[in-house]
């Protein structure tokens, strides 16, 4: 709907139909409700009558900007600083263009100079910071992203931006202090803001999780008021409610901080540094296979030292990090919420220096896990981003009723790298069409406790079919690390 604005710079321009101002203050007004090229149309003619004037190509660029016509908006702005060079909006603008191009250092250098004009201009900084990563330029991200967060500490998006430019730089331990760091103030906030909805597979985790811990000892005995609420939520629902349907959770104020907030009460990690994995005599073996193999795919048994299985089986079992149901209810933990504890840093890093020949100078990029109640079914068929996928189990064998499934399946064909991520993620019947026109052939690696599959991150893999007995210690849980980028 035209605002009272617009119309009004309308009839202006009809009593004088050469006023350029009222050109450009509709242009704006277009602009800002969304009507990019009728905004920058209208600029446009303002600045035929203005063009001695850099505010006038500064902001023609931006419009042009705005409508995604990046070339034109170069042009302009370029117009711009040649009139005036230190034109903070045409710089910071310009290096937006460029950054849309994918052109990283041409932009942090404009937004160099936009910062040199105003150091406060945070998303100068902020774009600044993500060109200097995508560039390799890992120090400079950090010190622009300590900078940021130093000017607004509660910023969720700062805290991550460095702890994932610090996984760039390999310090991997402090990546993982930040995350978590974050993660607890983002539950305090929400733990704050009233009653949040969750699904029923995760109440349902919830309530067997608050079981398993009140027979261990690990959590105080008046939260068993708080199971037995779960409990009573899970009679009242009808037997067949699927597990992707949601339920309002009481006030947070029901429950303890403790409890609420976590992984507060995450077990942290007795187990060394450079003894989280067991000694590798096979390293040579594996890495020929990988390299060597159609398609790329290694698989270590005994991957972790029987400490370090044990520590990250209760850290996984305690801690309040299985927050997100998918597909089939399947829950799921993220490194930006509270999955990333110190050991799981030790086990990313230790087993990129023991394989050097398969992962290179890839960094860790991301590391998740899942949670599987039995009576569900597990991942979709899909690819992922990175350039080597580690997936690994840990739940023990004997939960496992039928050891020849339960893994996973990777298919010997990969990813077209032309498809973009929703195409080879988030699209699984067209990813198996394209299996099957392209006779792929899938490649069924059997559950067993303590295993990695470690392959090419671009070949479509999905959960086998998996019958693991019921009951809480008994949910089949995998953890993935991902290294490097997609290419």
């Amino acid at each position: 709907m035209t605002t009272a604005a617009e119309r009004a710079w309308r009839i202006h321009l009809a009593l004088a139909p050469d006023h350029c101002d009222s050109f450009r203050l509709l242009g704006a007004q277009e602009s800002a409700r969304g009507l990019a090229t009728a905004g920058t149309t209208h600029i446009r003619r303002s600045v035929v009558h203005r063009s001695q004037y850099p505010d006038s190509w500064a902001e023609f660029g931006a419009a042009l900007l705005h409508a995604d016509m990046a070339g034109e908006a170069k042009v302009a702005l370029k117009r711009g600083l040649s009139l005036q060079p230190t034109h903070d909006r045409a710089l910071y603008n310009l290096g937006l263009a460029e950054h849309r191009s994918n052109s990283n250092r041409r932009a942090s250098l404009l937004y160099s100079r936009a910062l040199a004009i105003d150091s406060r201009h945070l998303d100068a900084r902020r774009n600044r910071a993500a060109t200097r990563r995508a560039a390799g330029d890992v120090e400079g991200a950090i010190g622009d992203y300590r900078l940021l967060i130093a000017a607004a500490p509660d910023q969720t998006a700062y805290c991550h931006g460095l702890a994932a430019a610090l996984l760039d730089g390999g310090r991997l331990q402090e990546a993982a202090q930040l995350f978590t760091a974050t993660a607890l103030r983002q539950r305090r906030r929400a733990a704050a803001s009233g009653p949040r909805r969750i699904s029923v597979a995760q109440l349902r985790h919830d309530a067997e999780q608050l079981d398993y811990l009140l027979e261990q000892g690990r959590i105080a005995p008046a939260l068993a008021s708080i199971r037995d609420l779960y409990r009573e939520m899970l009679a009242r629902l009808p037997a067949a409610t699927p597990a992707m349907d949601t339920v309002e959770m009481p006030c947070p104020d029901a429950a303890p901080p403790d409890w609420t907030l976590g992984p507060d009460a995450a077990p942290g990690s007795p187990v060394p540094p450079g003894k989280t994995l067991n000694p590798r005599p096979d390293a040579m073996d594996l890495t020929n296979r990988y390299r060597t193999g159609k398609p790329a795919l290694a698989i270590i048994d005994d991957l972790l030292a029987p400490d370090t299985l044990r520590e990250l089986r209760r850290f996984c079992l305690e801690s309040r990090i299985w927050r997100h149901a998918h597909g089939g209810g399947y829950l799921g933990a993220f490194m930006e919420e509270g999955f990333f504890c110190p050991l799981l840093a030790s086990i990313a890093d230790e087993l990129r220096l023991a394989l050097p020949g398969i992962f290179g100078m890839h960094p860790l990029k991301k590391v998740w896990g899942f949670n599987y109640d039995n009576r569900l079914t597990g991942i979709n068929l899909h690819a992922d981003f990175a350039a080597i996928n580690v997936n690994f189990w840990i739940t023990p064998d004997d939960a496992n009723l039928d050891p020849g499934s339960g893994g996973l399946v990777v298919w010997d064909a990969p990813a077209p790298l032309e498809w973009g991520f929703e195409d080879y993620n988030q699209s699984p019947e067209r990813a198996r069409a394209y299996l099957e026109a392209n006779g792929a052939r899938p490649m069924v690696v059997p559950y067993r406790a303590n295993r990695a599959v470690v392959f090419d991150s671009n070949l479509f893999h999905e959960t086998d079919r998996f019958l693991f007995k019921p009951g809480y210690e008994n949910r089949r849980i995998n953890i993935t690390l991902l290294y490097g980028l997609r290419s």
